[in-house]
């Protein structure tokens, strides 16, 4: 729990602030190769660009609570763009209830990051890596998976940390990119090459529905291990009638020994299912496309201010592309990829760290042999009232 900020008596309860404060992250990048695709090997909406000196992000959060009774968490970011604007966003802003129920059960409500998997539940500032995982950019968007809804968690009574969540969203926005999204961040990135349709949200079968199951099972005194399942169900920008599915698996070890300090190992499978029905007015007819893949890393910090890490990621899909794509292997956001990146983190201070990553792309849409080298430099600094961690993270993660 971070350190207190303030707090004073209100009525029945005690109103304590947690965290008032500042996180910047900036980046520049070097590319070696040239291309008119090269741009979508770092297809998350704050990726650093190759040849740039990005503006991650520059994020204010506020974490209160007004105990015993609810928590409340938000987070405004600023970006730059790679036309060099600025774009604002309200990351999140929920509240949630304290447990009830024997303390089994907790109400979440408002905007918040979805519960699935375990980085779509990070913030910029959170990331190990500098860059998005590819297959999370795929099936969650370039931006994550987030909306206005509504979640229930359940703590159910085993021995070891279990928690069941269920939850629905709106569909819209461009934070639902795989769902009813926008019509420009839809047309900027269409799914399989397929055209944005306006679909109406009228009924609930119109919602976005999310399930989660989390666990986390200590190894003796230094180790723990997670497993974590997780399903979206929605409908679909592509058309009238379409909808869209992904399930996740996640599994993640967490070792902290004096003798071999902290190692952080995980891995993550993502998959998106696009069934689309026939459209005889159109003359549209019915198809399947599928986007699978995995991230895999882990970082070792073999002393406090020190990490080393590795990752390695793998995309692919069926189903063909159409309209600008001749077939799905040239299609930049649905064609075979995969990526190493090593990686080596240096906290300067507590609150602020240097990364050096190194990205080696496989992409059939390359130019050339099909490969590309990229190097980031990055910068972090967390500051503010209170501790630097974030109050409105969920339990499990």
């Amino acid at each position: 729990m971070p350190i207190d900020g303030w707090s004073t008596k209100v009525g029945p309860g005690t109103l304590r602030i947690w965290r008032f404060g500042f996180d910047l992250d900036l980046a520049a990048g070097l590319g070696l190769e040239k291309g008119a695709r090269v741009h979508a090997l770092t297809s998350g909406s704050v990726d650093p660009r190759p040849n740039a000196i990005t503006l991650q992000g520059a994020d204010l959060s506020f974490s209160a609570s007004y105990e015993p009774y609810f928590d409340a968490f938000l987070n405004l970011s600023l970006s730059i763009d790679a036309e060099g604007d600025s774009v604002l966003g309200l990351e999140e802003a929920w509240l949630r209830s304290a447990r009830f129920a024997a303390g089994l059960l907790q109400v979440k409500a408002g905007r918040f990051f979805t519960p699935f998997g375990l980085f779509n539940r990070l913030h910029l500032h959170d990331w190990t890596w500098q860059t998005q995982p590819v297959i999370a950019s795929r099936v969650l968007g370039p931006d994550g998976h987030s909306g206005v809804g509504l979640d229930l968690n359940v703590k159910l009574p085993l021995p070891w940390h279990c928690v069941l969540t269920a939850g629905l969203q709106d569909p819209r926005g461009a934070t639902q990119y795989s769902f009813l999204a926008s019509q420009d961040s839809f047309e900027a990135r269409p799914i399989g090459g397929r055209a944005w349709r306006e679909v109406a949200v009228q009924g609930m079968d119109k919602l976005v529905y999310l399930a989660r199951l989390s666990n986390r099972i200590p190894i003796g005194k230094a180790a723990s291990l997670g497993l974590g399942g997780s399903a979206l169900f929605g409908p679909s920008a592509a058309g009238d009638g379409a909808r869209t599915t992904i399930v996740g698996a996640d599994l993640s070890l967490r070792i902290e020994h004096k003798r071999i300090g902290l190692v952080a190992l995980c891995a993550e499978y993502m998959h998106r299912i696009l069934v689309i029905p026939e459209d005889p007015a159109l003359a549209l007819a019915a198809d399947r496309l599928e986007d699978f893949g995995i991230y895999a890393q882990g970082i070792w910090f073999p002393i406090q201010r020190l990490g080393l890490g590795l990752r390695y990621e793998w995309a692919t899909g069926r189903g063909q592309s159409v309209g600008e794509y001749p077939s799905r292997e040239l299609d930049p956001y649905r064609g075979d990829r995969s990526r190493i990146s090593p990686l080596i983190v240096f906290y300067v201070v507590r609150l602020a760290r240097l990364k050096l990553q190194y990205n080696h792309d496989r992409a059939a849409f390359l130019p050339g042999k099909g490969e590309a080298h990229s190097f980031f430099l990055s910068a972090s600094w967390s500051f503010g009232l209170g501790g630097p961690e974030h109050f409105g993270k969920d339990e499990d993660e």
